[in-house]
């Protein structure tokens, strides 16, 4: 089969001139930024459930639910299945190529490649899959809201480059800010205008490329400066995770600006969907263990990742594309099924109030080799690379775990559980508590009704 092409984005002269000049505006404002910075006491929207945030409700999805409503991972599914080699002028052919692109900023660009440097290596990746990086340094949300702006035409370059076109385009994944949030004003304020541009962006990729399926939208990463007129402080940085929420939200509810359903008019959006949640609250572990420790960050300004940084957050987004069920079907390579390694979950325990801590094992056999890799997907936006993972679920859902097992031929095997976190009999209380402090109040059982 024809090798894939990978496609790594480097800094031109001009942007990098503009990234050290935006550092150093960054670090002689950002004094007080330093690595004692290691909570600010805000709960991940991964984990959140039905606590609200400053009035607003979390989850990544409505309804205080982190998992997407089961329609919209069915739509997913759907439009994964239909994702298949495409030749230079977007028809399906067995020669042609499916091509994934990234769109960001410096973050977003030092993030793929992290994603990069494990999945070129890897012997289970379809090899008619093409990675562009297309993230570029100082492109921040504006930059790329019209489908006119230079930052299009340098990614469509970047694809030609890597012997792609932009009919074969299918799939992006997206990560998106503004940079100096402050001057947007406070919380909800910032987090709404880059809601409005993001939204923006979301229908230009589609109008630069036509055949594109799915964009997953991932969070910004946690910033070890709270100095209000840094880059990317925090609370801001966590904040501007609700802007991703909001828009997926706006297309759930059925707004015709991000239409992405032929049944309901014009298409005018891809499916819009989370990909891997990726703000952690510094040394304070999330659900699946992780931690966002000083070191994952350079020291100029505490906000853009280090080495290390990069690959924490490649690896989120490898575990998501080989297991997420949305992604596995296109992304790994199309193996026969009397070769691929068997597996099963086992949870303990397997269901259970919230926050519920679950031990997962992996159960892998394989008749002519040994199993070399897990990859797993939580169902939340979050995921692990571990043989045995712990994960605590932290609201009330049924969460679907997807495992991806590689042998060491490249084979791959695929199954899945699901995790069961009953309504908690201190639901009222919750209710009441949240009403006592103001908080917005999310009506999940009604949502949980409606979802199952």
């Amino acid at each position: 089969m024809t090798p894939s092409v990978w496609h790594r984005s480097r800094r031109s002269a001009g942007s990098l001139v503009l990234l050290i000049a935006g550092l150093v505006l960054s670090a002689s404002s950002a004094a007080h930024a330093d690595c004692s910075l290691t909570r600010v006491g805000i709960t991940p929207l991964s984990d959140s459930g039905a606590l609200a945030y400053r009035g607003f409700p979390g989850g990544l999805y409505p309804g205080g639910f982190s998992t997407p409503p089961p329609e919209q991972l069915a739509r997913a599914i759907a439009r994964a299945g239909e994702i298949e080699p495409l030749d230079a002028n977007g028809t399906p052919s067995a020669g042609g190529q499916i091509v994934l692109i990234s769109v960001g900023m410096s973050n977003t660009r030092s993030a793929f490649n992290g994603f990069i440097d494990r999945w070129e290596v890897d012997p289970a990746r379809n090899p008619r899959l093409l990675v562009v990086n297309g993230a570029q340094d100082t492109q921040t949300a504006a930059d790329w809201m019209s489908e006119s702006a230079p930052t299009w035409s340098v990614l469509d370059d970047r694809i030609q480059t890597a012997g792609g076109t932009p009919q074969q385009v299918q799939i992006a994944w997206i990560k998106l800010t503004d940079d100096f949030p402050a001057a947007n004003g406070e919380f909800p304020a910032h987090a709404q205008l880059l809601q409005s541009r993001i939204e923006s962006v979301a229908r230009s990729v589609l109008a630069r490329y036509p055949n594109l399926k799915i964009a997953w939208f991932s969070s910004r990463t946690r910033a070890y400066t709270d100095v209000t007129n840094a880059l990317s402080p925090e609370p801001y940085a966590f904040e501007s995770g609700f802007a991703v929420r909001w828009m997926i939200e706006k297309q759930l509810a059925g707004d015709a600006s991000l239409n992405a359903d032929p049944a309901r008019g014009a298409v005018v959006a891809p499916l819009l969907l989370w990909g891997p949640y990726l703000w952690i609250d510094g040394t304070t572990a999330r659900s699946d263990g992780l931690e966002w420790l000083c070191n994952d960050l350079v020291s100029v300004d505490f906000i853009h990742p280090s080495n290390n940084g990069v690959a924490k957050v490649g690896a989120q987004l490898y575990a998501f594309f080989k297991s997420d069920p949305a992604a596995a079907p296109w992304s790994l390579d199309p193996v026969a099924v009397g070769s691929r390694p068997t597996c099963s979950v086992s949870a303990n325990p397997a269901s259970g109030d919230a926050p519920l801590a679950v031990s997962l094992q992996a159960n892998a056999a394989d008749a002519d080799g040994s199993v070399v890799e897990w990859a797993w997907s939580f169902g939340d936006g979050t995921g692990s690379l571990a043989a045995a993972p712990s994960k605590t679920f932290p609201a009330e859902d049924d969460y679907p775990i997807h495992l991806t097992v590689t042998d060491d031929d490249g084979d791959t095997g695929a199954c899945e559980a699901v995790i069961q976190v009953p309504e908690a009999a201190s639901w009222i209380g919750g209710l009441a508590a949240l009403a006592a402090a103001g908080g917005a109040i999310v009506l999940r059982r009604a949502a949980q009704v409606e979802r199952r």
